[in-house]
């Protein structure tokens, strides 16, 4: 059952990107990197500066090797001016492969920047539409651009999500929507003890949505009730409970008695 349900959400994720991913993507690895102070938390508002950095980086390593440039430094700044905006608007997935958290600065080139927030991901990117862009900036031959694709049609949905355990899981459902389900964003609007709802930016509409949460949540989460209507998806989160062992002494007992 978890396996079906697992397949389910993964096909689902990988819907909403299904148009883009038919052109041509290219796989790349970035870090990206926040000023910040020791100790911010992994979930944080540094943790998404810090993605959507990264995913920024992906998408302007793209742009420079589609410009013919002798100087890629001196180029650098017209690629990104040209590809400003959201950065996930040019990716058609990515999935963070490191969490670095805040630590000693690495990433960022400058000295008055003792600590940085840091994150490693690896990042699809549509390279039509990057050089779509660029076509329109001057920096690529319009030669060089085909037609341009249809845009994917996002929803904006709600989702209520009540009994939340902790601000842990909380942090657990967005990341799950944005890195899991294909969500473009899962922005707060409120949030109260036991109580949260987000704004949803996603082409799944809210049945799918509501179908696919169980699966993607972490084993220690479950989704005990989970309904659509509209385009508002409701949800009672609960916490897993852990796996059945055996009391103290109780291997004692029947090793004892096997002889």
């Amino acid at each position: 059952m978890r396996l079906a349900l697992w397949t389910c959400a993964l096909v689902l994720s990988l819907g909403a990107a299904s148009s883009v991913l038919a052109a041509e993507t290219r796989s790349v690895e970035a870090v990206g990197a926040v000023p910040a102070q020791l100790g911010a938390s992994h979930g944080g508002p540094e943790r998404e500066a810090a993605l959507r950095a990264a995913l920024a980086e992906a998408v302007v390593q793209v742009g420079l090797s589609l410009v013919n440039s002798p100087d890629p430094a001196a180029t650098r700044p017209r690629v990104e001016a040209a590809l400003a905006g959201d950065p996930r608007d040019y990716t058609a997935r990515y999935r963070v492969t490191e969490d670095r958290g805040a630590g000693p600065r690495s990433v960022l080139a400058d000295p008055a920047v003792k600590t940085e927030y840091a994150v490693k991901i690896e990042a699809q990117v549509d390279v039509a539409r990057v050089r779509t862009r660029l076509v329109a900036a001057g920096l690529v031959p319009k030669s060089a651009a085909p037609a341009p694709l249809a845009p994917t049609e996002l929803r904006h949905l709600t989702l209520v999500l009540e009994s939340v355990p902790s601000y842990q899981a909380y942090v657990a459902v967005r990341s799950a929507l944005v890195e899991r389900a294909g969500a473009k964003s899962a922005q707060p609007r409120e949030f109260s003890r036991g109580r949260a709802v987000l704004d949803v930016e996603t082409a799944q509409p809210a049945a799918a949505l509501a179908q696919g949460l169980p699966a993607l949540l972490a084993p220690e989460l479950r989704v005990e009730t989970v309904a659509a209507e509209g385009d508002t998806v409701r949800a009672r989160l609960g916490v897993a409970a852990p796996p059945a062992s055996s009391p103290p002494g109780a291997a004692s007992s029947q090793k004892a008695a096997g002889n």
